[in-house]
């Protein structure tokens, strides 16, 4: 796994040199590698899509990638590119359909863990045994909550001590001190809340440092959704975007109805490729993706204490079940429902 990683991280290094020049060309040339390489239903998924956009000699995502390749620093694309697609959505899905079959418990392709530093919340010691017993089952892609500035240098850390594994961090709503993160692990994507006060500036900063990085927002009200589907919310956000575009449901059971609505326009959205960034559906695209990989869809969340959560009718909600007591990451998939 090693020599092959090595070698494809060689490949990709020619061609994010060559992408800044000519993007078409490249982008072209990759995907006709990557039809050659795939073998996984949700590798030939990504090549269809890939192949869609070509079909389009003017669609805005040539520059999404030209940009990505320009203003971030290879390393930092290098490193987690390939922790996600390569550890992540190709050995790990191999790993994660293995051990389905050996274990016949489902096993997610990502965790979502919510973090907060205080005497009631999982130890970083905790959760290093927890992304370890992941990494094995072939779970290599973390998405991580922290709920304030101590918990984002939890996140961090744990980051760093898992160069294998690809974490998105997404800063706490209204956060805007970017500049209060001096040293951030290669293998890390930023979240920055497009609703807070200074985050044009936070995004000025990260492209100032060759950061990876995303903007996302919550949606809670019918008002939200409105202006979301109304494109108001991207002609705000695309001179400013990374490489995605995040929307994240925390509403009530109420407005929870009208969630598919939104998963509906992101995938409109990339299908028409309209924006220079990937639009997302945080829960709806997390699932979608579980079920490319597993054939059914299953989202597993732990609170910061260690209760889990998933995802019932566009909702997180927790289960009662806590991965103390279940003393091991495959014991508590085992009480995880398939939705």
């Amino acid at each position: 796994m090693k020599t092959k990683r090595a070698v494809l991280e060689s490949i990709l290094v020619r061609y994010l040199d060559e992408i800044q020049r000519d993007p078409k060309r490249s982008i072209r040339s990759l995907v006709d590698l990557g039809q050659v390489a795939s073998g996984h239903k949700i590798q030939n998924h990504f090549v269809d899509l890939i192949q869609q956009m070509l079909t389009k000699d003017d669609s805005p995502y040539y520059k999404m990638i030209q940009n990505t390749a320009t203003l971030v620093d290879h390393k930092r694309l290098l490193s987690f590119g390939i922790n996600f697609a390569w550890n992540g959505l190709t050995q790990g899905t191999k790993q994660i359909r293995k051990q389905t079959d050996k274990l016949q418990c489902h096993i997610p392709w990502s965790l979502t863990l919510r973090l907060r530093q205080d005497a009631s919340s999982l130890s970083q010691a905790e959760y290093l045994r927890l992304i370890g017993e992941g990494s094995k089952l072939g779970i290599c892609c973390y998405f991580l909550f922290p709920a304030d500035g101590e918990s984002i240098y939890l996140a961090l850390d744990l980051a760093e001590q898992c160069p294998d594994c690809a974490f998105c961090v997404v800063l706490p709503e209204g956060f805007d001190s970017c500049r209060k993160l001096i040293s951030v692990p290669v293998n890390v994507i930023l979240g920055l809340d497009s609703c807070s006060i200074d985050w044009k500036e936070c995004v000025r900063l990260l492209r100032q440092r060759r950061m990876l990085f995303f903007l996302y927002r919550y949606y809670r009200s019918q008002e939200d959704m409105d202006e979301i589907i109304s494109g108001s919310w991207a002609k705000q956000i695309v001179p400013y975007a990374g490489l995605a575009s995040l929307l994240i449901f925390d509403g009530s059971a109420e407005t929870a109805q009208q969630s598919s609505t939104i998963a509906r326009y992101t995938y409109s959205t990339r299908m028409e490729q309209r924006y220079p960034t990937l639009m997302l559906d945080f829960y709806h695209d997390c699932l979608y993706t579980d079920n490319l990989i597993s054939g059914s869809s299953c989202f597993v969340g732990l609170t910061p204490e260690g209760t889990g959560t998933t995802v019932r009718d566009g909702i997180e909600i927790t289960t009662g079940q806590t991965i103390k007591e279940a003393g091991s990451l495959i014991e508590f998939l085992r009480t995880v429902p398939s939705i």
